[in-house]
């Protein structure tokens, strides 16, 4: 009888780390990873920011940023500037250039609390979200996020967001 050797889960081209709370992550749930052109990896956690040099991750809190709300970050995007935006549960979106942190846009009144899943810019530079628990879309406009009206339907559940090349917005969406 043939002997077949079992085949591993993983392919050998790539390798598995876990890192959490003791490794130095604020938070034990990760929401969003976008890496930055330095080559650091940047992380959103249920408990704030982390970056990550290959070996060690830096957190940055209130103490850090010098803004008082960084604290579960729900989204991460890097636009073509090299400049990353996050999303705060609070109702902000802040952004990190040239080694600075700045409050970027605030949510309006109506959309706080409601967190974003993930992030991007169309073509007119002006950030578009998903909002969580099928709350639609919202843009920005003059520094705030706002609600826009989508052929999307009521409570569709939109979770990833893109922008093409060409200048497109892509939504992931579901039931």
């Amino acid at each position: 009888m043939e002997q077949v050797a079992a085949q591993p889960l993983v392919s050998p081209l790539y390798s598995i780390d876990f890192f959490g709370v003791e490794e130095g992550l604020p938070g034990q749930q990760v929401y969003d990873i976008e890496q930055t052109s330095d080559g650091y990896l940047w992380v959103a956690t249920n408990a704030g920011l982390a970056r990550f040099d290959g070996l060690r991750f830096t957190t940055f809190d209130s103490t850090r940023t010098g803004i008082p709300t960084v604290s579960r970050i729900t989204a991460l995007y890097r636009n073509r500037a090299d400049t990353l935006f996050f999303a705060t549960w609070r109702g902000q979106i802040l952004s990190y250039s040239a080694g600075k942190f700045s409050m970027y846009l605030r949510f309006s009144q109506e959309l706080v609390g409601m967190g974003v899943a993930d992030l991007t810019q169309d073509s007119a530079s002006r950030i578009v979200a998903p909002l969580g628990g099928g709350a639609g879309l919202a843009r920005e406009d003059r520094g705030v996020l706002h609600r826009i009206d989508t052929e999307l339907g009521e409570h569709l559940l939109t979770t990833n967001i893109y922008t093409d090349v060409f200048g497109s917005v892509w939504v992931g969406a579901g039931e």
